[in-house]
């Protein structure tokens, strides 16, 4: 099975009816679960406005908004780990933690310390440990 955020209409894709609320920065954000069989593989794409306003630039919108869109999504998903384009990874200053509105003690998880600019939140660095 392969989850995605649903960033454009695609044809295959059918409303499952299934509508689920995430926290994120400590707003209830609706989200909308569409699924589709594309060449034996199952699809599953979650819908919000935070995916659809950018459909033609996904890594549009700053830090912030990326990271924003990257917590909606992990709040469904069971396991998600993508390395690539580490621009984008979710790196930002510890600060940022608020957003994923996870209980205090888990701060350690996201932070890294970077040796040319000291330590910072980044949600590969909760990935990986």
């Amino acid at each position: 099975m392969v989850v995605a955020p649903r960033y454009s209409n695609y044809a295959e894709a059918q409303e499952t009816g299934v509508r689920k609320r995430y926290k994120v920065d400590g707003q209830d954000m609706e989200v909308t679960f569409f699924q589709a069989y594309i060449d034996g593989m199952d699809f599953v794409f979650m819908d919000s406005p935070m995916f659809r306003n950018i459909e033609k630039n996904i890594y549009g919108g700053g830090r912030e908004d990326i990271l924003k869109r990257m917590v909606l999504f992990c709040k469904y998903t069971r396991c998600v780990l993508v390395i690539h384009n580490i621009a984008h990874q979710g790196r930002g200053p510890v600060s940022d933690f608020h957003y994923v509105d996870l209980p205090q003690n888990y701060i350690d998880h996201f932070k890294l310390h970077d040796p040319g600019g000291g330590e910072h939140f980044n949600i590969r660095a909760a990935d990986l440990k």
